[in-house]
């Protein structure tokens, strides 16, 4: 585990056949942790091409749902 991380998931590799035409391997989370010091952690989201977005101030909108 990489203790600066909020969460960190254990993964094994469930299927390869994609890999050669699209570079995509499919992963099935074997285990999941989380940090529960963390309560508003900010994530770091890859866009792809060296593009990365972090993030930001947290809206609070109405809900139309009760």
């Amino acid at each position: 585990m990489i203790k600066e991380c909020f969460c960190n998931l254990e993964c094994r590799v469930t299927d390869t056949s994609m890999v050669l035409r699209y570079n995509l391997f499919v992963l099935e989370v074997a285990r999941a942790w989380i940090d529960p010091a963390q309560k508003q952690p900010n994530t770091l989201h890859h866009h792809g091409y060296g593009s990365f977005t972090v993030d930001g101030a947290t809206l609070k909108l109405k809900s139309k749902k009760r």
